[in-house]
């Protein structure tokens, strides 16, 4: 991904002590816990191979970055720039100023989030903003080739639109669409803070609320809502796909051989 810039946010003058923790190169680092207060007014945390936890910190900037590994955080706040390369990263339950992430491979979901100011980038995979809702101020969801789904829980204003792709709507209260021209708009309760979600070759999602609190998903919104579910939680397989393997057709095989007061035994 390329450099860019990103200005933090403001540090009180004075003199302050600066603390660095680190692990030598050369060997295999086991897991680091750093605890700080949480106004600490500059806090870097980089993970170059492992998955990085931030939770807690709200009182000034984080940047936090890792190569491969997942990227969290949790009840955070303040001034943030997150940066994935394959990991993703998941943002739950924090109020931020202004935050910057963006994601080289790794998919990007915020849950139960409110937002001043945020961008979100991704390059090969999806974006998701579940449940949050948006304060006045720059709300930009971008993806080249994953999909990007936005569901408020306040008003607001949304403007979606994809290149090759297509937009969906699903909105349970009260919320006018407009669609032409391959965008959709949608103003939600009358209007708020403006958003854009834009994907160049994959699908645009907009709704109400969050996606975890429906009953029914229609097919076309699964592998978005899957990306809100904890790894072991997957909607179950269609029938199709239900095959036996080898192993349980021999045993099917040996029980109808046997007798039936065996196979009750």
């Amino acid at each position: 991904m390329p450099a860019e810039s990103f200005v933090p946010g403001s540090v009180p003058p004075g003199p302050r002590d600066s603390i660095f923790i680190h692990s030598d190169a050369d060997t295999v680092a086991g897991p680091v816990t750093v605890t700080i207060p949480y106004d600490s007014p500059l806090v870097f945390a980089i993970a170059r191979g492992g998955p990085l936890h931030v939770e807690g910190y709200r009182g000034g900037t984080l940047v936090a970055y890792t190569t491969s590994g997942r990227l969290s955080l949790a009840d955070s706040g303040g001034t943030v720039f997150v940066q994935s390369g394959r990991g993703p990263i998941v943002v739950s339950d924090s109020n931020f100023d202004r935050i910057r992430a963006r994601s080289l491979q790794g998919n990007i979901t915020f849950e139960r989030c409110v937002v001043h100011q945020i961008e979100t980038t991704a390059i090969g995979g999806s974006i998701v903003f579940d449940g949050g809702s948006f304060q006045p101020g720059l709300a930009r969801f971008e993806s080249v080739r994953g999909d990007v789904a936005v569901g408020s829980e306040a008003a607001a204003e949304i403007t979606a639109r994809s290149s090759t792709g297509r937009a969906y709507s699903s909105f349970l209260n009260h919320a006018s669409v407009d669609e032409r021209d391959g965008q959709s708009h949608v103003t939600i309760d009358g209007g708020g803070p403006v958003v854009t979600a834009a994907s160049e070759s994959g699908n645009v999602y907009l709704y109400d609320g969050s996606l975890t609190t429906r009953h029914f998903i229609p097919l076309e919104w699964r592998r978005i809502s899957n990306l809100l579910r904890p790894p072991d939680v997957a909607f179950p397989a269609p029938a199709s796909m239900l095959t036996p393997s080898r192993r349980e057709v021999r045993r099917a095989a040996a029980m109808r051989r046997t007798s039936p007061e065996r196979r009750r035994a």
